[in-house]
């Protein structure tokens, strides 16, 4: 979940040398990563809502430090600094701690999420090339892709019926 292709890549360096030192062979190994997809005509809108949680995940240490790790400098940083300020401003810091889902969480830092940087956690357009940009997990080492799918849906139903879509679609 959230791991670019080149954190990823450093990951799979990793273990593939610890299970060579451990007698193992790396190809027996599994390798599972959840990744959100969003099969959709509207790709425009759902790339603004994935940019949205983009930015709010930001304010996690951890994802923070793995997206400047992976080749994000300039959007980590600016995100850090942005996180740092809504943590001293209680209307802020309210809204972000209500929802993620709800509009308006990221705080304005949405802005900050470079596509480049969106495009590399998130598979979103028609299922063509979601299909496509699954099948590349498998050249960096992913063994098994779990779709999670996206969306933000007006009710069950429509929620059911998208991630349908979704399954269906790659």
């Amino acid at each position: 979940w959230y791991a670019t292709p080149s954190w990823l890549e450093r990951c799979l360096e990793e273990l593939n040398s610890s299970a060579i030192k451990a007698g193992r062979d790396p190809s027996d190994i599994d390798v599972a990563l959840m990744i959100p997809v969003w099969v959709t005509d509207r790709p425009e809108e759902a790339r603004e809502v994935a940019r949205s949680h983009m930015a709010w995940y930001n304010n996690f240490e951890f994802y923070n430090r793995m997206f400047f790790a992976a080749g994000f400098e300039e959007e980590a940083d600016e995100l850090r600094e942005a996180w740092r300020k809504i943590e001293a401003d209680p209307v802020l810091k309210k809204r972000w701690e209500k929802s993620r889902d709800e509009e308006g969480a990221d705080c304005g830092t949405s802005s900050l999420v470079s596509d480049e940087m969106l495009d590399s956690i998130f598979v979103i357009g028609d299922a063509d090339y979601c299909r496509g940009r699954l099948a590349s997990y498998a050249d960096i080492g992913v063994t098994t892709a779990f779709v999670f799918p996206q969306g933000v849906h007006e009710n069950r139903t429509d929620s059911i019926e998208s991630f349908v879509n979704t399954i269906q679609g790659v």
